[in-house]
């Protein structure tokens, strides 16, 4: 077995790769966003992007709370009160996993945001919110991701499009097949390049 400090598709490389716009760069985005007045939906399927891109957002928003709704069936009132407080203080909050909530406790977090810094949630499909960025997937991001990790061998293309196509176009769920690939040593860890002299 391949310890997981060795694994090319340890967390923390993969956290290093940064999303990729279908359309503009940062600042024609973000010009964007402020035009919706900081109140938008970043829309999606599983593994295409959507969280990386609020995180990302969160590190170029220096008066935005984010929330991250834990998967598990529980209540979310502390979070709910947070976001309460962060809209008190004039700050623009940032939901990944809103639709973890009541559609009640949905219903109270866009009325209760509304006219202040601003609101921007992570969904699967369109909701309330005007929709500031679209995630998809497809083999050409995947392959980019793939390459910006530096595992663009055919092998490794080869182990993540087959990992692609079974795990329905998630491109993180691939990329955990092709982890467990690694850590099993099913599949071979590419020798670091050479450097060039």
């Amino acid at each position: 077995m391949l310890p997981a400090h060795q694994n090319p598709l340890r967390m923390d490389l993969l956290a290093s790769v940064p999303f990729r716009f279908s359309h503009g760069d940062w600042t024609v985005n973000l010009s964007w966003l402020k035009r919706l007045n900081y109140r938008a939906s970043i829309v999606g399927p599983q593994g295409s992007g959507k969280t990386t891109l609020l995180a990302e957002l969160a590190e170029r928003l220096d008066n935005s709370l984010y929330l991250n709704l834990p998967h598990e069936k529980q209540p979310h009132a502390a979070m709910l009160a947070d976001a309460r407080a962060g809209t008190q203080a004039g700050k623009i909050i940032l939901v990944d996993g809103i639709e973890r909530l009541s559609w009640i406790q949905r219903q109270g977090l866009y009325f209760g945001t509304a006219g202040k810094a601003g609101l921007v949630v992570v969904v699967h499909r369109k909701c309330r919110l005007p929709t500031w960025i679209t995630c998809r997937t497809d083999e050409q991001l995947l392959a980019h991701v793939v390459g910006q990790l530096g595992l663009d061998t055919p092998t490794v293309q080869a182990a993540a499009l087959e990992a692609f196509h079974r795990s329905r176009g998630n491109i993180r769920d691939a990329l955990r097949l092709v982890y467990d690939q690694f850590a099993n040593e099913s599949l071979p860890v590419p020798s670091p390049p050479l450097s060039i002299s």
